[in-house]
């Protein structure tokens, strides 16, 4: 059963960088560290991702979750969670994370998209 879903991963990575537009990087918050840690600068993930329009837009802008200004995109899974503490740069402009949600949670633990709220 795992690998029914680790293929349906691997088509959802394929297909959002076969049709991906333009560079997305998802830039992940470094920490501050403590008296026993010192902080840790940020990591840049490049991310497979396209702009979600239509129907799948207006359901997260009617449930209050963005605004429609916002972007909204279907980013594929990558090595991190992205968190709204992050930012995403789309050809080079540095855009806000105000929303993120992953409605295909997969029972092995694992994500077929985020669904990214962004905004400028």
């Amino acid at each position: 059963m795992a690998d029914f879903y680790e293929r349906m991963q691997a088509t959802s990575k394929r297909l959002l960088t076969k049709y991906k537009q333009g560079a997305v990087v998802y830039n992940a918050p470094g920490s501050d560290g403590d008296p026993f840690n010192p902080p840790t600068p940020g990591q840049s993930y490049p991310v497979s991702a396209v702009q979600a329009q239509g129907r799948e837009k207006q359901t997260y802008i009617d449930g209050g979750y963005i605004v429609a200004t916002d972007i909204l995109l279907a980013v594929a899974p990558f090595e991190v969670e992205p968190t709204q503490a992050g930012t995403i740069d789309i050809n080079g402009d540095e855009y806000q994370i105000v929303m993120v949600d992953s409605p295909t949670v997969l029972p092995a633990d694992g994500q077929l998209v985020w669904f990214v709220g962004c905004r400028k």
